[in-house]
């Protein structure tokens, strides 16, 4: 790749070490190539209409019979690098030849003709009176090559009276305000001599230079709002010479608002009744025919913004001039794989790295150097990176260099930590790369004998009430306090803690899992009830009445999801099975008052009639004789099934992809809680395993859902219809877990249709069988 690098005259590099530096050393260093060849190919023309009154006996050029707006346009918005294009302008223009032959040996170049001075900035205005005077005519007078040629008094002695000229023009406008009959009429015909000492001033300033165009960049014009109509106004007036291009950034649309709102100010000012629409209508015209004016349509450019940039498969990373192995765009890609791996984008699952300026992007890119310093060492010598393998060189690199790619994937993992933290950069990123770093301390822990009380859901990804305080400019995604609120509505008795619930989030969340209420405590006679009964019911909470039990489906979820560790020791499943179920309703509210008017009064009746010995409280469960040797026997499997599919999935989990299935699954459950009529009958274990079941397909379709490649075959429906084997001949597993051949097409199939959770939930099996994995 770095061979096509060099020969390609139009490849642009990308220095990895220059941080937020706007300046650039080299023309191939400039991004915005296509910007750069328009305003040369403009500033070529301009120098047409110039050309022969500096190289023939001819005086001057008369304003009045050459009076014209050639004014260009950066048209772009805020972060878009507009400034940085006016900043190099003098850089680009070093090799751009002119488009006419000169008397000359040596091949002219565009900046031998140009005297671009350094960009205005109209902010420094006090008031629209000192714009030209302050800012304009100093921009001329600071620039080191008139000042080189000033120095000789007598060869600029022409330019110095020419600048007298204009400072006497420039006081008689000022004093047409308060003259009064000749003096008033005098002050107003120097007005109008302004422009043409204007004219001549620039004609004199290229003369001593050697010159033949001045161009005056003016940067972000829009920026002062109260002044940007006033600095129009100048451009206007004063700017009209051939022998000056202005070079103006800013935003055409906010330029259309300001000129619009400035002219219907002008139409409804005085007038004693407006016909408002109509006003507007006018206004609006007048500002498109300003516009016209002005900012000629055809010399309007577009910034390009970021994306375009990134997307540009000829910006190469270099450093020292050089080239990397890989462009920016497929660095990105690498980057954006990094985090989204194992997933397809359905449902537009991806997040891609967005950046708000080139300043954010250039001061990332600084900040991994040693990292892509790295990298570019070993793609050189281990890959032959051919342009079609470059869109999944993350999964060639997993294949084929596994310890080594694995070791640079965690080692950006956390430089890219500390950028997230510290810019204003995506904090949707942020909560991944945290989720996957804390995972990484996670699964070595599990390598101690003792295992913290910790879940690997305690962090602020799946903590969705805790991220306004922890990420306040981050969180953009609005409604979680009204969503919630609904979905709770007669189930939580405490408004205040419902009034309290964040609006926004870092990003979407479902609703919690709000439980089914069932009579009393589950228990068992076998293995399996015993379990289950510890999996999926909760009997601390706390209703209007007393307490009883209620069915969740978080600890079956962080369980499947805990097999996914490599190393899954019998402390880590205790503490899933004997903390608060994850997203559970009594998990986010704690032992806020909870219950089901429409359910209560069955229930309490049914619990205090109960005199089932299989129905007790889960302090005995706890106690029973044989639930260590339970815990203990369910890890081992685990832990067996784990490492039976290392080659599935031989690293932790993806955080993202997890969040993606922890947002379906608890979705799709809020919409099956929804329907409270079938659970209406859910009395005792073997009920409550078959939710478990359509639980556990509901996980597997989703993850499969995420894995498929081919986004035609999948199916966005829910396995929470379907208990036990009924779920292998619905639409939804053969879309995303197996092909219509009966062949497995994914991990998911592959890992989870043996997973031993699934032997346990089937009550009225054996429970496992090593010959079945």
């Amino acid at each position: 790749m770095a061979a096509k690098a060099g020969e390609d005259k139009d490849i642009i590099y990308f220095p990895i070490d220059q941080g937020e530096q706007a300046k650039q050393a080299k023309p191939e260093y400039l991004l915005a190539r296509p910007v750069y060849e328009r305003i040369a190919g403009f500033l070529n023309e301009s120098l047409d209409k110039t050309i022969y009154s500096f190289t023939s006996d001819k005086a001057r050029l008369d304003l009045d019979e050459h009076r014209g707006h050639n004014a260009i346009l950066l048209d772009g918005g805020r972060g878009t690098g507009k400034s940085t294009i006016l900043v190099n302008l003098p850089t680009y223009t070093r090799e751009v030849p002119v488009k006419w032959k000169l008397p000359k040996k040596k091949k002219p170049k565009l900046e031998d003709f140009l005297l671009i001075l350094k960009p205005v900035d109209p902010t420094l205005l006090e008031n629209d009176d000192d714009l030209f005077l302050n800012i304009i005519v100093a921009a001329l007078l600071r620039n080191q090559e008139v000042k080189d040629s000033t120095q000789d008094y007598e060869k600029a002695k022409s330019f110095y009276t020419q600048l007298q000229a204009l400072g006497t023009a420039l006081e008689g406008a000022q004093k047409q305000k308060s003259e009064f009959g000749m003096d008033k009429l005098r002050a107003f015909i120097g007005n109008h001599s302004v422009s043409d000492e204007v004219h001549k001033l620039f004609y004199e300033a290229l003369k001593i230079t050697g010159k033949r165009l001045i161009v005056l960049p003016i940067d972000d014009v829009d920026t002062s709002l109260q002044h940007a109509f006033n600095n129009l106004e100048v451009v206007r007036r004063y700017l009209a010479s051939p022998y000056v291009v202005p070079i103006i950034s800013g935003d055409l649309d906010l330029f259309h608002e300001v000129i619009w709102r400035n002219f219907f100010e002008g139409i409804t000012a005085k007038a004693r009744t407006v016909e408002v629409d109509d006003a507007k209508l006018r206004a609006k015209n007048l500002a498109d025919e300003y516009e016209r004016k002005l900012l000629p349509v055809a010399r309007r450019n577009s910034v390009q913004n970021l994306t375009q940039h990134i997307a540009n498969p000829k910006i190469y990373l270099s450093k020292d001039g050089a080239p990397l192995s890989i462009s920016l765009s497929e660095f990105f890609n690498l980057l954006n794989r990094i985090h989204n791996f194992w997933l397809n984008d359905f449902e537009n699952s991806w997040i891609k790295f967005s950046f708000s300026s080139v300043r954010s992007l250039a001061q990332l890119i600084s900040a991994v150097k040693s990292e892509l310093i790295e990298l570019d060492r070993f793609l050189s010598a281990n890959f032959d990176l051919k342009e079609e393998n470059i869109v999944y060189l993350c999964e060639i690199l997993r294949l084929e260099k596994r310890g080594e790619y694995l070791n640079f994937e965690k080692k950006i993992r956390l430089k890219l930590i500390d950028v997230l933290q510290s810019g204003d950069y995506q904090k949707d990123l942020l909560l991944i790369y945290l989720a996957q770093a804390n995972w990484l301390d996670f699964d070595r822990n599990m390598l101690k004998p003792f295992v913290p009380e910790t879940s690997v859901f305690e962090v602020a990804l799946f903590q969705p009430l805790d991220q306004l305080n922890a990420f306040k400019d981050g969180c953009i995604v609005e409604g979680l306090g009204t969503q919630w609120k609904v979905h709770l509505n007669g189930v939580i008795f405490n408004e205040f803690w419902l009034n309290s619930l964040p609006e926004k989030t870092v990003l979407s969340y479902p609703p919690p899992d709000k439980g089914v209420p069932i009579p009393g405590a589950l228990f068992g006679n076998s293995e399996n009830k015993v379990f289950v009964s510890k999996l999926l019911s909760h009997n601390q909470v706390y209703l209007q009445e007393d307490h009883g039990s209620f069915v969740y489906f978080g600890r079956l979820f962080e369980i499947l999801v805990l097999g996914l560790f490599k190393n899954v020791c019998v402390d880590a499943v205790r503490n899933v099975l004997n903390e608060v179920p994850f997203y559970s309703l009594v998990a986010f509210s704690k032992t806020k008052v909870i219950g089901f008017p429409e359910f209560q009064e069955d229930r309490i009746s049914k619990f205090n009639s109960s005199n089932d010995l299989h129905r007790v409280d889960h302090s005995v469960l706890s106690e029973f004789s044989q639930w260590e040797e339970i815990v203990t026997k369910f890890s081992s499997q685990l832990s067996e099934w784990r490492s039976k599919y290392n080659e599935f999935w031989p690293d932790q989990p993806s955080a993202l992809l997890i969040y993606r299935v922890m947002n379906k699954f608890f979705t799709q459950l809020a919409e099956y809680e929804s329907d409270w009529g079938r659970f209406k009958e859910v009395n005792d274990v073997t009920d409550v395993a078959e939710l478990g079941l359509r639980a556990f397909n509901a996980f597997c379709a989703a993850i499969g859902s995420y894995e498929v490649k081919n986004h035609s075959e999948i199916s966005s429906g829910s396995g929470f219809g379907h208990p036990g084997e009924t779920f292998a001949f619905s639409k939804t597993y053969g879309a995303n877990i197996q092909t219509s051949s009966g062949q497995s097409k994914g991990y998911a199939y592959e890992i989870f249709h043996t997973h031993p959770i699934r032997y346990w939930l089937n009550v009225n099996t054996p429970t496992y069988h090593e010959e079945d994995i």
